[in-house]
Parts: structure tokens; sequence; C-alpha cells
């Protein structure tokens, strides 16, 4: 039970901590003179989709603690690894990290429930970031 504390606290962590980054960044952007209004609204963006991944990560506790099956269906890996870049994006601008992608076209997809794929990733990449 612990692990699984440990683990719900870091997923829930990371987006919120991100949307507080965003919401400083947006603040900082404003102050701007000029501002930069596209980045704002990117910025905002980026706060949209870490809340979004909040919900996500609650959606999976509420079904873990229901016991509700997994739901396996096909994955595109491409798409799962851009939602982990979208992830860490933010804390990458924070630490002067530029993160370079590149995809092979044409990547069969795999069989994998999306929230776990998405989450199983995401904590390679943090547990990478750790000093």
């Amino acid at each position: 039970m612990g692990e699984l504390a440990t683990s719900l606290a870091h997923e829930l962590n990371q987006p919120l901590t991100a949307i507080r980054s965003n919401a400083q960044a947006a603040k900082h952007l404003l102050a701007a003179d000029p501002s930069d209004l596209q980045e704002v609204g990117d910025t905002i963006k980026d706060i949209i989709q870490d809340d979004r991944r909040a919900s996500e990560v609650i959606q999976w506790l509420r079904a873990l603690v229901k016991k509700e099956e997994l739901a396996f269906a096909p994955l595109d890996l491409t798409s799962v690894i851009r939602e982990v870049v979208e992830l860490v994006h933010s804390d990458a601008i924070l630490y002067g990290v530029r993160i370079l992608v590149e995809f092979n076209s044409g990547l069969a997809p795999v069989r994998g429930d999306k929230g776990n794929s998405s989450r199983s990733w995401s904590i390679c990449c943090s547990t990478l970031s750790t000093p």
C-alpha cells in the first residue's frame, strides 16, 4: 500500500507542479513589456493539458479502487511518447533541457492500457531526471 501511495503522490504531483509552474510563467509573461500573448496562450494550453492529466490520474485511481479491469486496446507508441514529452515539457524548460524526438514512420501499434502506458513512460522520464 505504501508503494501505491508513493506512486499516486508522484503521479498527481507532476501535473500539479506543471500547472503551478505554467501559471507562474504566464504571470511573468503578462508582466513583461510588451507581453507575448502567443506565448501566454500556449502556456494556458499547457495548463489545461496538465489539468486533464491530473484528472486521468484520479480516474485511474478510482478504477484501481473499484478493481476495474484495464482497458487494453491498440496503442500508437508515437502518440504515447508525444504525450510524455508534453508532460515533461515544463520541467525541461525549467532545467534548460531541449527535448528532440525523432519517430520512424509506420510503427506498428501495440496492445496496452493507455493510462498505464503514459504513466510508465512518465515515471521513466522523471527517474532519469532525478539527480
